[in-house]
C-alpha cells in the first residue's frame, strides 16, 4: 500500500480508467494511502492529470480527506528536469527552433534548452553526435515540438505536441503530428488504443483502433463519425 507512486503515462492512464468506471476517488486500486502521484517520460492527455489532481483525495489517519498532489514531470537525462504540471522550472533558458518544412506558427517550435549544471557534457567519444545534439548557441535540441503559453501568473508553461523524428508529411504537402491526433483521439471514451500512419505517398493518415471494451457498443460507422467530429 504505498504513499507515493510513480509511473509513466500508460499506467496512469490505465488507472485513470479503471478508478473512474468504479467512482474510485480514494484510489483504492493503488491501497488507498497514495498521496503523492509522480508522471513522467512522455506526455500525458490532459484530462487525466486534472482528474487526478481535482477529483481524487486520500484520507489521513484521523479519516479527515486531504487532495492527492499529482506530479507531471517533463525533462530528459540529458538535461535534467525541464518543467513541474507543465511550468518551465526557473533554472531553465529555453528558445523555440525552426522545423524545417513545418510552418508552425508563434510560440510552437522545437524545444530547445540550457540547464546549466543539469545539462550533460556531451556523448562519450562521438563528437558528431554530440554536434548534432546542439545548436550554433550551446542549447540541447530536445527533439520535441512544443507550444508555448504565457500565464497570468507570468510563468511559461509547455505542451508536447510532437517529436520532430516522427511529423509526418502527406503527399498533399501538409505535416501531422502523430502524437498529438493519437493523443486527442484517445480521449474519445469508445477508443481504447489507437495507431496513425501515414506517408508521403497519399494524402491522407490512416488509423488501426482498439475499441475501449468497457463502453457502450457502437457501430463502424458512429465510432467513425464520433473521431471526425472529435
Amino acid at each position: 500500500r504505498p504513499t507515493v507512486l510513480k509511473g509513466v503515462p500508460k499506467f496512469w492512464e490505465t488507472v485513470h480508467d479503471a478508478a473512474r468506471d468504479v467512482r474510485d476517488v480514494e484510489l483504492q486500486i493503488l491501497g488507498g494511502r497514495c498521496h503523492t502521484l509522480i508522471c513522467g517520460a512522455g506526455a500525458l492527455a490532459p484530462k487525466v492529470a486534472e482528474w487526478f489532481a481535482t477529483a481524487c483525495h486520500v484520507r489521513d489517519g484521523e479519516g479527515s480527506t486531504k487532495p492527492v498532489q499529482f506530479i507531471y514531470g517533463y525533462g530528459s537525462t540529458e538535461a535534467g528536469n525541464l518543467a513541474v504540471n507543465r511550468k518551465i522550472l526557473p533554472h531553465v533558458k529555453y528558445k523555440l527552433l525552426p522545423v524545417e518544412g513545418i510552418d508552425l506558427g508563434k510560440d510552437v517550435g522545437e524545444f530547445a534548452v540550457k540547464t546549466g549544471e543539469m545539462m550533460f557534457g556531451g556523448y562519450h567519444q562521438d563528437d558528431a553526435k554530440t554536434k548534432e545534439a546542439f545548436d550554433d548557441e550551446g542549447y540541447y535540441k530536445m527533439g520535441d515540438i512544443v507550444q508555448l503559453t504565457h500565464g497570468q501568473d507570468g510563468a511559461v508553461y509547455v505542451d508536447v505536441i510532437g517529436r520532430v523524428k516522427s511529423s509526418i508529411k502527406l503527399g498533399n504537402g501538409k505535416w501531422v503530428m502523430v502524437e498529438s491526433l493519437e493523443d486527442m483521439y484517445r480521449e474519445v471514451p469508445e477508443v481504447g488504443q489507437i495507431f496513425i500512419h501515414g506517408d508521403s505517398a497519399h494524402d491522407r493518415i490512416v488509423a488501426i483502433v482498439d475499441r475501449q471494451a468497457k463502453t457502450a457498443p457502437v457501430t463502424d460507422v458512429q465510432l467513425l463519425a464520433k473521431l471526425q467530429m472529435h
